[in-house]
């Protein structure tokens, strides 16, 4: 698996700290506020979530994962809201 980090191409953070990553396939990933402790776990939990949502989803997805440290990451489709 590639690392998550040649993937991003570009990173955007809005007023509240969170962070928004569009990967280089067009899939968008709402990372949640910056932190270090838990960064390795929750790029490694992304891309498996991310290679599984493109088999199943057909295309690209939005991975929301500000819940990841109660146990939850929401995937949709990119273009649903």
């Amino acid at each position: 698996m590639t690392p998550l980090w040649s993937q991003v191409g570009l990173i955007k953070q809005d007023a509240y700290g969170t962070l928004e990553l569009t990967l280089k396939t067009g899939s968008v990933v709402i990372w949640g506020p910056p932190e270090t402790g838990s960064l390795t776990r929750k790029a490694q939990t992304l891309l498996r979530i991310l290679d599984d949502a493109h088999q199943h989803l057909g295309g690209t997805a939005r991975a929301d994962l500000r819940f990841f440290d109660q146990g939850r990451i929401i995937v949709r489709p990119k273009g649903g809201k």
